[in-house]
């Protein structure tokens, strides 16, 4: 997949849910070994910027996504953003240099076809960035209500 870097205006943005009152930012937040402050990896993080005011509000946006199976999107655009970086930066860097992205995903988007297509695609088009991407695990548990 050749991308046009050039062309890409909102590349940290994500259309989020105005409707619902927020909308999704994208970070790469260093990971750093304490040994010797070197930056071992990045994780592509969602930032929520809501309008309303709520100290809880990422949760409940999560656990919305979960609950309404959006989260199997919201994950996915969140795998091609660090897939893009990556492309971005293996025209830029020696391929021994590229980073390590780890990118959160649900078990639900994990079983999901939508993703095993997406995740097809991706190794497909870029099979030199596919080494560089992690895939982290989330869990949710209802510590009101764990039946």
């Amino acid at each position: 997949m050749a991308y046009k870097f050039d062309k890409i205006k909102s590349f940290n943005r994500l259309p989020g849910r105005p409707g619902r009152g927020y909308e999704v930012g994208v970070f790469a937040q260093p990971i750093v070994d304490l040994n010797d402050s070197d930056k071992k990896h990045y994780e592509i993080l969602s930032r929520f910027e809501t309008s309303f005011d709520d100290p809880d509000a990422t949760e409940r946006i999560f656990n919305d996504l979960e609950q309404s199976n959006e989260i199997i999107d919201h994950d996915i655009d969140m795998l091609r953003r660090a897939h893009l970086i990556l492309s971005f930066l293996a025209t830029k860097l020696p391929p021994n240099k590229l980073p390590f992205f780890s990118v959160n995903l649900s078990p639900k988007t994990l079983s999901s076809q939508t993703f095993t297509v997406a995740l097809k695609a991706i190794l497909r088009d870029e099979p030199h960035v596919g080494p560089n991407l992690v895939a982290e695990i989330t869990e949710r548990f209802d510590f009101d209500d764990p039946a």
